[in-house]
């Protein structure tokens, strides 16, 4: 019988929400897929993805959004590279939003 403790499925929400970017996949050859834990999937056309695999994007990871609150705070974790994905995306959700709200301003 398998059963998990709340103990448990806690411990496993907190590793998933650490994670952040928990996974990508290639849903064509025009656009990559990334699974983000707030976001949900993240559409990024080709060429957005080659910038993402750039060195200077990818150096992002290494740089942490929250500085040194994860010694206070352990299972905060927050990089460069994840805020610019949930910046990226709420951008473009803001800019879809002028253009059915404010079709004068032709964006």
């Amino acid at each position: 019988m398998m059963g998990s403790t709340r103990g448990e499925d806690s411990s496993y929400e907190n590793q998933r929400k650490r994670q952040r970017v928990w996974g990508e996949s290639t849903s064509s050859n025009d656009q990559k897929v990334i699974a983000d834990v707030l976001h949900g999937q993240l559409s990024l056309p080709r060429d957005i993805s080659l910038l993402l695999d750039t060195a200077e994007f990818q150096r992002l990871k290494s740089l942490r959004q929250l500085g040194v609150s994860h010694h206070v705070f352990i299972n905060a974790n927050h990089t460069r590279f994840e805020h610019s994905l949930g910046v990226g995306f709420l951008a473009k959700k803001w800019m879809e939003h002028l253009q059915r709200n404010q079709p004068e301003l032709c964006i």
